[in-house]
C-alpha cells in the first residue's frame, strides 16, 4: 500500500481501519507492505494512531532498519506489518540497488508449513 505524504493521516488511518474489518479473518494470515510515509524511527501523533489500529488485527511492523536515504538521514517508511503469531521466526534485510532512494526490504519466513491440498 501507499500513503501520499500529502494526504491527511487521519483519513487514510480511518480507511486503513475500515479496510481490516473488512479483509481481516482470524484464520487467514495477512501480510501489509508498503511506504506509509509514517517513520517508524521516530515518535509522532500519526503513528501513535496507526499502532492500536495494527493491535487491534494482531499485526506488528518487523522493519526495524531505515527504508530511505536522503541527505545522509535515515526513515523507516517502507514497512512489512505481519501477523504477530503466525509469524515468529522471521528476518529482514535491506537491499539498496541504488536505482532510487529507497532502499528494498527482503522478508525471510523461516519454519512456515503450507498444508497438501486434495
Amino acid at each position: 500500500m501507499y500513503r501520499s505524504p500529502s494526504e491527511n493521516p487521519n483519513y487514510f488511518l480511518q480507511h486503513l481501519e475500515k479496510t481490516l474489518k473488512f479483509i481481516y479473518q482470524p484464520t487467514v494470515s495477512l501480510a501489509i507492505c508498503g511506504d506509509l510515509n509514517i517513520n517508524y524511527l521516530t515518535e509522532s501523533s500519526v503513528k501513535q494512531n496507526l499502532e492500536p489500529i495494527m493491535k487491534i488485527f494482531n499485526q506488528t511492523q518487523v522493519v526495524t532498519i531505515p527504508t530511505r536515504i536522503c541527505n545522509n538521514k535515515g526513515t523507516l517508511i517502507d514497512i512489512i506489518v505481519l501477523d504477530n503469531a503466525k509469524f515468529q521466526n522471521l528476518s529482514v534485510h535491506s537491499f539498496n540497488s541504488g536505482l532510487w532512494d529507497h532502499v528494498a526490504q527482503i522478508l525471510t519466513l523461516n519454519n512456515i508449513t503450507v498444508p497438501l491440498q486434495k
